[in-house]
C-alpha cells in the first residue's frame, strides 16, 4: 500500500505567506509608534527654547511635507526648515558674529581659509570678544 504524501497546497501556502507579511506589517508598524512615542518623551514642548518659533512644530501638514522634502532632496539627505526661527533674530546673530568674531587666514598648499575659534568650546574669560 502506498504512503500519501503530506504537502501544502499552493493556497495553504499563500495563506501562510500573508499572515507572515501582515505579521511583519504590524511589528512595522508598532515600532514606528514605539519610536514616535519615545520621540515625543525626549523633546518636551517646555524645553524648545523661546526663539523656536513653536508653530512651525505643531503643523502637522507642515511636517508632513518637510519629511516628503528630506526624503526627496539631492545630492544627499537634508532638511530646510523655514521658518524656524525669527529673522530679526537671525540678522542680530548675524551682526554679532560679524562684529566680535575674530578670524585668522589659515593657508596649506590645499587651502586657503579664515579660520575661528569652535565655538562650542569657547570660554569667555579667554575670548572677550564673544561676552555679548
Amino acid at each position: 500500500m502506498g504512503t500519501k504524501r503530506k504537502g501544502t497546497s499552493p493556497a495553504a501556502s499563500g495563506i501562510r505567506k500573508k499572515k507572515q507579511q501582515d505579521a511583519a506589517a504590524a511589528a512595522a508598524a508598532a515600532e514606528a509608534e514605539a519610536e514616535a512615542a519615545e520621540h515625543q518623551e525626549l523633546v518636551k514642548y517646555e524645553d524648545i527654547p523661546p526663539m523656536i518659533r513653536k508653530q512651525v512644530l505643531e503643523d502637522e501638514e507642515l511636517i508632513s511635507e518637510l519629511h516628503k522634502d528630506y526624503i526627496h532632496s539631492k545630492p544627499y539627505a537634508h532638511g530646510v526648515i523655514y521658518p524656524l526661527v525669527e529673522d530679526d533674530l537671525m540678522r542680530k546673530v548675524w551682526q554679532e558674529i560679524k562684529s566680535h568674531m575674530v578670524s585668522n587666514m589659515k593657508e596649506t598648499d590645499l587651502y586657503k581659509v579664515f579660520q575661528t575659534g569652535d565655538l562650542k568650546n569657547f570660554d569667555v574669560e579667554e575670548n572677550p570678544q564673544i561676552s555679548h
